[in-house]
Order: C-alpha cells, then sequence, then structure tokens
C-alpha cells in the first residue's frame, strides 16, 4: 500500500521546489538570469521597443551610473579636504547652497537631461547626443581615477590650498551644514 506522502512526492506539485543538478533546491525560472532576460524581451515586444530603445536604456543607465559615481567623488572630496570647482553654479551651490543642494542640482540635471535624450531618442541625433554625453562622463571618470592616483602625492600641496584659499575656485563645504 502506497503512502500518501509518497504518492505526492513522486507527482510533481505547484508547490514542490524543483531540485538542481547537485541536488539542491534550484531557483525559479523567473530568478534566473535566463528568466529574467525572457521576461524583460517579452515586455520589450509588447510595449513595441526596439534596438535603438534598449540602446538607449544602456545610454541611460551609463548616463546615471557615471553621475552618481561623479557625484560620490565631489563630494568625498568637497567636504573632506576641498577641491577646485571649475563649474559656476556648481562652486556657488557648494559655498551657499551646501551637501543637498548640490545631490539635488547633480539630480534634476542627470534626469532633464536622461529624459530629454530619452524623448528624441527616436532622432539620429540623439544617438549622438548620448554618445557625447557618454563620453564626456567617461573622460571624467578617467579623470577622477586619475587625480585619486596623483592626490597622494599632492598631499602637501593641497593641505597648503585647503589652509590658505588663495585660489577663488578652491571650495570646501561642511559636511553637516549640508543635511
Amino acid at each position: 500500500m502506497e503512502r500518501a506522502s509518497d504518492s505526492l512526492s513522486a507527482s510533481p506539485d505547484a508547490f514542490q521546489t524543483p531540485l538542481g543538478a547537485n541536488g539542491e533546491a534550484a531557483a525559479p525560472t523567473w530568478v534566473q538570469f535566463g528568466g529574467v532576460w525572457k521576461r524583460f524581451r517579452r515586455w520589450c515586444h509588447a510595449h513595441h521597443w526596439n534596438q535603438r530603445d534598449l540602446r538607449f536604456l544602456c545610454y541611460s543607465l551609463a548616463i546615471v551610473l557615471m553621475s552618481v559615481a561623479d557625484l560620490k567623488m565631489t563630494l568625498f572630496y568637497v567636504t573632506s579636504v576641498g577641491m577646485t570647482e571649475v563649474n559656476p553654479i556648481a562652486r556657488f551651490l557648494m559655498v551657499y547652497g551646501g551637501v543637498c543642494s548640490i545631490i539635488l542640482w547633480k539630480a534634476a540635471t542627470v534626469a532633464c537631461g536622461v529624459f530629454i535624450l530619452w524623448r528624441i531618442r527616436r532622432h539620429r541625433v540623439a544617438e549622438v547626443g548620448a554618445w557625447i554625453c557618454c563620453g564626456v562622463l567617461a573622460a571624467l571618470c578617467v579623470h577622477w581615477f586619475r587625480y585619486n592616483d596623483q592626490v597622494t602625492t599632492l598631499a602637501t600641496e593641497v593641505m597648503h590650498l585647503h589652509d590658505t584659499r588663495n585660489g577663488t575656485d578652491w571650495v570646501v563645504v561642511d559636511g553637516a551644514r549640508g543635511e
């Protein structure tokens, strides 16, 4: 006579977790990368996305991620030893507004730029604009990498600039003031 538990284990059930190759419970297909990718492709097809739309999604993500990296590095240096800021609007916000105003300014400008590029993505010139934005931000990231490598060798000069603040472009923001 067969027990009820044996019959349940013998037949596949919606509540049972399938076992992977090593005998452990496998992740559901929607969690696995292939399942996520398939769902994303179905969603794109249902919303009539083409290859350019997908490229623009990648451009937008790259722009946002590189902008966040730039903001993080800017806030790190401006709230510690200070830095030279050549952008007059950003310098004004750093001096008179603090950390929150810098974050809001950066978020607003990046959101507006990405939104405009997204809205005109069907035009060829928009793709050129997206490439230019990605190129400028990539160059800015390279600049930050170089700056980070060289700042240790320039420690005495940076501290002298911080102490004397001779340059009008040199900005130091108190982190507590921006909160």
